[in-house]
Order: C-alpha cells, then structure tokens, then sequence
C-alpha cells in the first residue's frame, strides 16, 4: 500500500472535527463564562433554565471556574438569554 503524505495542522484538525460534528447532528459546542454562581443550586439553576429549551443539550458546569461547557442546537443568543434568565451574568460566550 502506498504511503499517504498527510499533514495537518491542530486547528486546521479542530475545524475539520467541528465542521464534521455540524454536519453529523446540527450541535454547536460553546465554552462559557458565568459571574454570579456561588453554590450547586446555580449550577441546578442555570442547567434547568437551558434544559427547559434543549433537552437535549449536554452541560458541564465548573463553579469553582465560574465556566459552563455546553454542546447544543441552540443559538449563542439563546443560551445568553438563559442563563442571564436565571439571574446570572455572561461575561464571555464563545463556539469551540
């Protein structure tokens, strides 16, 4: 068999995997920093608000970093909308 010449760089890897987890299922993945949360009862809070709009979302939250990982269908402003909702503040909402 001959040898394939491939080269890839990291990100140029991380934008074809994103791209084909796009295509595959129509999920985004967003890394979130919330000011605000100080117990699991936020974290219950914030979960709830964004389950109640995408059951099918799958939540990470870190109090401790104040950070959410959130892998959905819903749109930046949506989960923005959510959480702020819920009493919280977005300080930053980006797609990774």
């Amino acid at each position: 068999m001959p040898s394939a010449n491939i080269s890839c760089s990291k990100e140029r890897l991380k934008v074809y995997l994103y791209l084909l987890r796009e295509i595959s299922n129509g999920t985004k993945m967003f890394e979130i920093e919330i000011n605000g949360m100080t117990c699991g009862g936020c974290v219950k809070s914030i979960t709830n608000s964004l389950q109640k709009i995408d059951t099918n979302a799958k939540i990470d939250i870190s109090l401790e970093k104040q950070l959410a990982r959130i892998e959905t269908t819903l749109t930046q402003d949506k989960i923005i909308a959510a959480i702020e909702g819920s009493g919280f503040d977005v300080i930053s909402c980006k797609l990774i």
